[in-house]
């Protein structure tokens, strides 16, 4: 097998849960022209942990297979807050906030992908333009009917709690960024295959060719239980010192190892790895990518030599 074939099976594979348009995006890939890859965040909040880096890396092996990453700040989007899974309505960000809010995750995101080769949009750069008749005509390219489809806001509807029209016109502004950008395919994880979806439909309403989608794994909390999520508390900051990093990812279940060297490196558990050696070699090679190998040796050897600051993390 040659190399480009091994490059795209692995790009299609690895922490892939789900593809849209999975055919074509091989017919693609293979013809050589360079696409455009999508991926959107919302910053909704100063920090951010390793759950975010998962779709950063996918870009990054795009990347390495000579496409455009197209990096989409969400600094409208974020200001609703995506509304999926949420009971309840979100309190509204202003545009300054998510702004402020994304100059952290620009600066963190440059260490998990070419971010210099990648294009950068701020939502704001299109939205601040629309005119009314232009959003209008963003409405009339779905129905009601259609984003009551969605299972959040039928949730909402059968529990009697309100919804609002800006968190249904939130799917409408996500499809209008890969209007904006032209985008072949978008990166997310599976709980925005609805958005996605609908997206398709927006695109082939502004006579676009609709794009297709890659759905990634989500990463497990550090408690294993649930994805990892800071309102969960069983996230690893981006940002966190690096025994920090090191104790919480020490302490990670034995059955989601494969899934952290699989979403989180280039690496994979070896043949009769001790689960302790493995998470040692996992922590070590995380760390390096949040701060440097340096940092990550001086932490290792701290926790191994049982640092007096471990008392208070473990």
């Amino acid at each position: 097998m040659n190399t480009k074939v091994t490059q795209i099976d692995h790009v299609l594979t690895r922490g892939v849960q789900e593809i849209i348009g999975k055919d074509k995006i091989i017919t693609m890939l293979h013809a050589g022209k360079p696409l455009r890859i999508k991926y959107g965040i919302d910053p909704t909040a100063t920090s951010f942990h390793l759950g975010h880096t998962v779709p950063l890396r996918k870009l990054k092996e795009f990347q390495e297979l000579g496409h455009t990453a197209v990096f989409i700040i969400g600094d409208y989007t974020a200001q609703i807050g995506d509304p999926v899974g949420k009971s309840e309505t979100r309190t509204m960000l202003t545009l300054k906030q998510t702004q402020d809010n994304a100059k952290e995750f620009t600066h963190l995101a440059a260490k998990f992908m070419d971010i210099e080769k990648a294009e950068v949009h701020f939502q704001s750069s299109w939205y601040n333009s629309i005119t009314l008749e232009q959003t209008i005509r963003l409405m009339a390219t779905v129905t009601k009917e259609q984003l009551m489809r969605h299972e959040t806001f039928r949730m909402r509807e059968r529990e009697g709690k309100p919804l609002g029209f800006h968190e249904m016109f939130y799917t409408l502004l996500m499809a209008f960024d890969s209007v904006a950008v032209k985008a072949d395919i978008e990166l997310g994880g599976p709980d925005q295959k609805f958005n996605f979806l609908v997206t398709r439909q927006v695109m082939e309403r502004y006579s676009l060719k609709a794009q297709e989608a890659l759905l990634l794994r989500y990463l497990p909390g550090t408690d294993g239980a649930e994805k990892m999520s800071k309102s969960t508390n069983n996230f690893v900051g981006l940002d966190e010192d690096p025994l920090v990093q090191l104790v919480k990812l020490m302490k990670i279940r034995d059955e989601n190892i494969p899934t952290f060297f699989d979403l989180l490196t280039d690496s994979t558990v070896q043949p009769n790895e001790h689960p302790i050696a493995a998470k040692r070699r996992l922590a070590k090679l995380i760390v390096s990518d949040c701060h440097d190998r340096s940092a990550a040796k001086t932490a290792d050897q701290q926790f191994f030599a049982g640092h007096p600051q471990l008392k208070n993390m473990l």
